[in-house]
Formats: C-alpha cells, sequence, structure tokens
C-alpha cells in the first residue's frame, strides 16, 4: 500500500505542475499478469485522487472486468465524486436515488475475451476511438486535463504473446497523442510470489 500512496503523491506533484504550466496532467498505464491486483491499483490511484478534489478520467481497457458496466467492454469515465464502497465502481439506481452521484461512462463493445484474439484487428480500432473521446473530453475539460488518466490494461498483454508489445505501443501512442510520454508505467507484481 505504502508503494500506490507514493505514485498517488508523485502523481499529485505533477498535477500540481500540469495545472501551474497549463500543461496535461500525467498518464498512467497499469500493466501485470492476470489477477495480480492492476484493477485494485486503478482504483486505489482513481480513490486517492478524488479524495483530494481531483477528476481523473479511468480507462478500463480488459474485457473481461467491466468498470461501471458489464464485462465484455471497454470503458472510460470521469471520476469526479466519490466511490460507492457497497458497489465498487458504481451502479446505476435501479429503485431510487443513490446516495453517490452516479458515474456516466462511454461504452464500448468489445466482442472477443482476449485483446489478441483475430491479431488486435478488432481491439485496436475499438482503443482508438476510446483514445480519441478521451482525448476529446480532455481538451475541454480543464480539470480532467490537469488530472490525467488512469489507464487499467487486460493481463493477456504482459504475457509475452505475439503482438502483445505491439498492443502495449498502440495503446500508448493512442492515449499519449497530446502528450509526449506517460508518467508512470506500474507494473503489478502477482502476490503470490
Amino acid at each position: 500500500m505504502v508503494e500506490y500512496a507514493n505514485v498517488h503523491f508523485a502523481l499529485e506533484t505533477m498535477r500540481q505542475e500540469a495545472k501551474a504550466t497549463g500543461k496535461d496532467g500525467p498518464r498512467v498505464l497499469i500493466l501485470g499478469p492476470e489477477n495480480a491486483g492492476k484493477t485494485s491499483v486503478a482504483k486505489i490511484l482513481t480513490a486517492y485522487a478524488t479524495k483530494v478534489e481531483r477528476q481523473p478520467i479511468v480507462v478500463n481497457l480488459d474485457p473481461t472486468e467491466g468498470m461501471l458496466s458489464v464485462p465484455g467492454t471497454l470503458t472510460a469515465t470521469a471520476f469526479r465524486t466519490m466511490m460507492d464502497v457497497e458497489e465498487g465502481w458504481g451502479s446505476s439506481p435501479m429503485s431510487g436515488p443513490s446516495a453517490v452521484p452516479v458515474k456516466l461512462p462511454l461504452v464500448y463493445f468489445y466482442p472477443m475475451q482476449n485483446p489478441l484474439e483475430a491479431e488486435g484487428s478488432v481491439y485496436r480500432p475499438i482503443v482508438s476511438r476510446l483514445a480519441l473521446s478521451v482525448m476529446g473530453r480532455m481538451a475541454e475539460d480543464e480539470e480532467a486535463r490537469e488530472t490525467g488518466i488512469i489507464v487499467d490494461t487486460p493481463g493477456a498483454l504482459s504475457q509475452g504473446k505475439p503482438g502483445s508489445l505491439e498492443m502495449i505501443n498502440h495503446i500508448v501512442t493512442e492515449f499519449s497523442s497530446m502528450s509526449p510520454r506517460f508518467a508512470y508505467c506500474v507494473r503489478c507484481a502477482c502476490a503470490d510470489g
């Protein structure tokens, strides 16, 4: 946990610099094998950012794990308020108003389980379209631009399979179009060993 707090403080320093200079905030790409805690790290960094009244844009590129949506989707949303502890990433209220404001994600359907299926020919254009929408939001929303992006990736990209490095490069390129580089690349290690 200390490591993630340190990453948060480093990101917060970069956010303050971005606000002072009028530049883009940091972008964080979270990589690691399946079940290593990538989504947990994304949740922790998002919660820390909202706690200090920042508005990160969180992008979930893992089709096996839905963020504010069902599995089988790629999503992006701006978190301005805290997350609901009981619901995790949040959900839509079915029977009345929610105590926590409802998040409205941008959702794209991805029909496969692995991003490398069909040599990435289906995954790449969806990632490009999602990145274009995120960059458009950042161009119009100063708070989101200063806070930056947190990108949660699927574990399949960290298994060294053919095409995985090219896909990681594609993700970095698409989400870095307004900024020369990612600020941090967090690689999650498996807790077992």
